[in-house]
């Protein structure tokens, strides 16, 4: 005689409801540069939540999906500041030069160069400035 147990073990339904999520808005959140911590706030999750579901749902991990998500918008923002420098962007131009190409504005003068020291004979300048 065989005897089924009562308690203990899974049982079909038991337990919450898996959490869902729309992951096209999370990669949007993503892609818009959000961190994972603040994407966790903006749905209302934790980490192990968000991570167990991206695995469930997308059979990959948030990291991976969140890393893809977050470089495409970093491609996206390089390549329209790309396109204001190439259409005349003065400061766009000057910051892309200093971040991408390594140009940069040399303030330190080397040592052997002594300031330039200007003497006016105040005769000579009533005449300069009549």
């Amino acid at each position: 005689m065989t005897v089924k147990k009562k308690f203990g073990g899974k049982q079909e339904g038991a337990g919450r409801p898996a959490k869902t999520f729309d992951w096209e808005k999370i990669k949007q959140y993503a892609y818009i540069q959000c961190t994972e911590a603040e994407i966790q706030r903006l749905c209302e999750t934790t980490k192990e939540t968000l991570d167990a579901a991206c695995l469930r749902e997308r059979g990959e991990d948030f990291s991976h999906f969140y890393k893809i998500a977050s470089e495409g918008g970093k491609a996206s923002l390089r390549r329209e500041m790309y396109k204001k420098a190439m259409a005349g962007n003065v400061p766009m131009m000057i910051w892309l030069s200093k971040n991408y190409i390594g140009m940069k504005e040399n303030w330190n003068l080397p040592e052997n160069i002594a300031p330039i020291v200007l003497a006016y004979n105040t005769a000579q300048q009533k005449e300069i400035t009549k």
